[in-house]
């Protein structure tokens, strides 16, 4: 009798821990899914379509004319200078080149960090990206800015 009683109670431990177990595994991965979320760029696929279907490819005659300015624009360039500042900053930027004809065009590219989440962007120096964004006027240097609501990667 004490064996069969010694058997019962070391399954009960058995299944309790396991069962204790799984509670961990699942906490776990709901944990792993809420940090996947935060992580991942806030983006609404709406904007996008639209952004791409409307856009208006920059011309560096109509920047300068200002006739862009305020227009949904987009770009395809070289990356440079990238900016990842700390999250507590309201904007990161870099600068993208592109050549039109013999001349070359460069351009500063930024975005409300809220918006597109930089370091899941994976974007480096040397990169050729298309942008996609609006046309907010020049920099105290006179460089154009685009801020951005879409990123890609250009092949």
């Amino acid at each position: 009798m004490k064996k069969v009683l010694l058997i019962i109670m070391c399954l009960g431990v058995a299944v309790t821990s396991m069962v204790g177990c799984n509670k961990s595994i699942k906490n776990s991965n709901k944990d792993e899914s809420n940090r996947t979320q935060i992580e991942e760029p806030v983006e609404d696929n709406n904007v996008n379509i639209d952004i791409r279907d409307t856009a208006i490819q920059v011309q560096s005659s109509q920047v300068e004319s200002g006739e862009l300015e305020g227009e949904k624009v987009f770009a395809v360039g070289v990356v440079s200078s990238i900016n990842s500042l700390g999250e507590n900053i309201d904007k990161a930027n870099f600068i993208i080149t592109q050549n039109e004809g013999e001349e070359a065009k460069s351009y500063v590219v930024t975005w409300e960090l809220g918006k597109l989440n930089f370091k899941s962007l994976k974007i480096s120096d040397g990169d050729v990206v298309r942008i996609y964004g609006v046309l907010e006027g020049k920099n105290e240097k006179g460089m154009p800015i685009i801020k951005s609501s879409l990123i890609d990667l250009a092949m």
